[in-house]
């Protein structure tokens, strides 16, 4: 007999076969996804050489406090340290940029790795045409190593590529050698970065005056280094720290802006970037959730397989009289149950699969650690040995209930009575169960939900229609930057349509850093995050101002030091009237003429990577090359349309990266929506089978106790009497529970450390909705079976 065919005999329902296929389905899907994460993120090796002694080395600047105010290299402590590798076996360095391909027809912007020879062979990235570097003779010859896939889309695979000159902003690299294909880049920053091109290390984008700078910040200088082997990596930081504050004691103004401050030095391994910002935790989680709505699904066949024993008693006596054994019935329960399980799993491997294939892009959105995603043999091996050994089990649970006297006595008494009732404590345990897993499941993914929402909701106040960020590139040489932007703001100003134009950057395009500054009076410190803006900034963001007023053009044009704040900054300085006023200096060594006064308070402008406004700090000073356009709601903007109007300019203008705004901030919250639809989802699809499986219990619990109702009718209760003993039956167990659910939650919120104030009403909510839930499960088929007469069902009492 199939396994389809024992649901819909089991119950009688000609759909439920599809419903319990379905439900597998899903439930499989969901196990591999998780199983799949589970394995690439924390568990697979990465695919470089000694990757666990591949470590990132972190330059930390800590202020006088000992707060962390950045993480990023100076270029001469970069430099000392790779000449100087005498505490690693190897150093490699990497600068990350996007660069205009001049030298294409169609100008693509690459993503571009200025790299050392060190890259191709501590990461083992080999070359599939011509060479890589490999030699330090290379770092400061004007060459290139293109990847696999910007070799096929702008080069269309051509073998003859190697020599060709690449022209690269304004400088030109000869390709040397193509990279092989499926090369996995390693996780250093929040963002993967997609190398189309790695270039020599002297050729990097750092200007000459920052080169020469102990104190200036570069967070796209990036350093990897390979650890002795058996080195403690914990006394290579402290000896690194120590050596490396030193140094730069020696070589800053310790008296002044930096007084107090030192070096840290952290190596953080590639596994741990891999898996920081809480990654690690979250796919645990998402494994356990799956895992728990895996066992939800297996309860509800496990109350169908119960249900169809119940039912097919009679031929199993038969079986059993006509010598069948206890591995003949063993195969005779599990057969059904792999063939379903079976079939589950292998629609559960090809549904991974597409969505694996779909949401690729969506997931490296999400974190770059995700990007190497995939389903593989192991997981495959997972799901298929967890189908194969549920069936089994459930097969031997159910087998276990039966003992061959009982089937041979049953037949004796010519098919009277029942060989085989479900026991009381095995269905209560079901109830119990069901609703136990479901509502601290939908607790957790109705909190996910709630959350993304309201920052989804929060982040789409702002209005950002019709408005557009680029950047400019000039190839050729500009005399005066300031001129040469007033000129092709002229130009753009003369667009059909646009309203306004702001010389800034955008507030979804930037990786901003605290700024370190001292009340001239008060002397106390403060490190709100730093953006510099112009006098349409605000205007064109829609950000009102609270108190005080904007920058003037005649401040921006002379550069006076003027300041506004936003009111998260403003609040830690007493409030938008006390803070105006106020003196900021990043160094008081330098004279109150050298502060900048807050001259304003604009409104908190809500941004996705924010869960928290952070306090900020806008200095009045125009963008170099940066530029916010807005347009009226009957003209659009494009990148050829702005390339035209800046064709007769005798800069070379192009544009470098164009964006609207809103696809910005889509691109931002798109992890943000993501989680929120598959955690309502989830929610939903929970108290589906929670739903399912408590109406199937007990609809099977209230068939076997009908005839014991119908005698007590008959004998004189009335249906008052059957609702108060069967009701209250059920409401100790919605109260175990319940109880059950809220000790589970709370200690897994306390093992996240989440704020349980903030969290005790949503809990009791959702216990209390999905035991309403499970009331009416028990109550509407009651009431239908108590309005029937109950005549019948005494022929089945015992």
């Amino acid at each position: 007999m199939s396994a389809l065919m024992r649901w819909q005999i089991g119950l009688q329902l000609p759909k439920s076969s599809i419903s319990v296929l379905l439900s597998t389905t899903i439930a499989l899907t969901l196990f591999c996804l998780a199983v799949s994460l589970y394995h690439t993120v924390l568990l697979k090796p990465l695919p470089y050489p000694d990757a666990e002694r591949l470590v990132k080395v972190e330059y930390q600047m800590h202020d006088e406090q000992g707060r962390m105010n950045a993480a990023a290299f100076n270029y001469q402590s970069l430099m000392h340290l790779y000449q100087q590798p005498h505490d690693f076996e190897e150093i490699a360095l990497v600068h990350y940029a996007q660069e205009l391909l001049l030298s294409h027809a169609e100008a693509p912007l690459l993503e571009t790795g200025y790299v050392t020879p060190e890259w191709f062979s501590m990461l083992n990235l080999r070359a599939e045409l011509g060479t890589t570097f490999n030699a330090p003779a290379d770092l400061d010859r004007p060459v290139a190593v293109l990847s696999h896939q910007a070799w096929q889309r702008y080069f269309n695979s051509d073998p003859n590529v190697l020599s060709q000159v690449l022209q690269l902003g304004k400088q030109s690299f000869t390709v040397i050698g193509v990279a092989q294909a499926g090369f996995q880049n390693p996780v250093l920053t929040h963002t993967l970065q997609q190398t189309d091109v790695w270039l020599a290390w002297d050729f990097n984008l750092n200007i000459p005056e920052a080169r020469e700078s102990w104190w200036s910040r570069y967070p796209r200088d990036l350093m990897l280094a390979k650890l002795k082997p058996a080195q403690n990596r914990a006394q290579v930081e402290r000896d690194l720290s120590q050596s490396m504050n030193a140094l730069w004691q020696q070589n800053i103004d310790t008296q002044g802006y930096f007084k107090g401050w030192q070096i840290k030095i952290a190596l953080q391994p590639l596994r741990e970037l891999a898996t920081g910002n809480g990654l690690g935790t979250l796919l645990s989680g998402v494994l356990l959730a799956a895992c728990a709505l895996l066992l939800m699904v297996v309860i509800n066949i496990a109350n169908l397989q119960l249900a169809w024993i119940a039912s097919a008693q009679r031929a199993m006596a038969i079986h059993s009289v006509l010598g069948a054994t206890r591995k003949h019935l063993l195969w005779q329960q599990w057969q059904p149950l792999l063939q379903l399980f079976l079939l589950a799993a292998a629609m559960a491997v090809l549904f991974t699969l597409l969505l694996l294939k779909v949401t690729k892009p969506w997931l490296t959105n999400l974190h770059p650690a995700l990007d190497a995603v995939s389903l593989n043999s192991s997981g495959i091996v997972v799901v298929m040995g967890s189908s194969l050994v549920l069936s089994l089990l459930l097969a031997y649970v159910s087998l276990r209930t039966l003992r061959s006297s009982d089937l041979n006595q049953y037949l004796q008494q010519s098919g009277k009575g029942a060989v085989f009732v479900v026991p009381v404590w095995l269905r209560h345990t079901m109830i119990v169960s069901q609703l136990t897993l479901s509502s601290c499941l939908v607790f957790f993914m109705s909190d996910v939900a709630i959350q993304h929402a309201q920052h989804l909701r929060h982040n789409l106040s702002l209005p950002l229609a019709n408005k557009y960020a680029l950047e400019l590139y000039f190839s050729a040489p500009v005399a005066d930057n300031s001129a040469a932007m007033s000129e092709v703001i002229t130009q753009l100003q003369a667009l059909p349509g646009v309203t306004q134009i702001s010389q800034a950057r955008s507030p979804f395009d930037e990786n901003l850093i605290t700024w370190d500054l001292q009340n001239v009076v008060t002397l106390e410190r403060v490190n709100p995050y730093g953006k510099t803006v112009d006098e349409h900034y605000f205007a064109l963001m829609a950000s009102q101002l609270v108190a005080g007023r904007n920058f003037t053009t005649e401040e921006l044009l002379a550069k006076s030091n003027v300041m506004i704040v936003n009111e998260t900054f403003a609040k830690s300085l007493g409030g938008a009237e006390q803070a105006l006023g106020t003196q900021l200096s990043f160094n008081l060594s330098a004279g109150a003429e050298a502060a900048g006064q807050i001259v304003g308070v604009v409104a908190d402008i809500p941004l996705p990577h924010e869960t928290q406004t952070w306090p900020k700090l806008y200095n009045g000073r125009k963008s170099a090359k940066r530029l916010l356009i807005a347009v009226d709601e009957t003209h659009s903007l494009s990148r050829s349309l702005l390339n035209q109007a800046l064709a007769d300019l005798p800069y070379g203008v192009k544009v470098h990266t164009f964006d609207t705004l809103n696809e910005q901030r889509w691109q931002a919250l798109f992890a943000t929506l993501l989680t929120t639809v598959m955690a309502m989802g989830l929610a939903a699809f929970v108290v589906l089978i929670a739903i399912i499986g408590i109406v199937g219990v007990v609809s099977y619990s209230q068939v076997l106790q009908l005839p014991s109702i119908a005698l007590k009718v008959a004998l004189g209760a009335t249906r008052g009497t059957i609702w108060q003993e069967y009701g209250g039956q059920f409401l100790i167990l919605l109260a175990v529970a319940g109880g059950s659910a809220a000790l589970i939650c709370a200690v897994a919120i306390d093992y996240l450390t989440w704020s349980w104030s903030s969290m005790w009403a949503k809990l009791l909510c959702t216990i209390l909705v999905m035991s309403l839930l499970a009331l009416v499960c028990m109550v509407l088929p009651l009431y239908k079976r108590l309005r029937q007469p109950l005549f019948n069902a005494l022929h089945g009492a015992e």
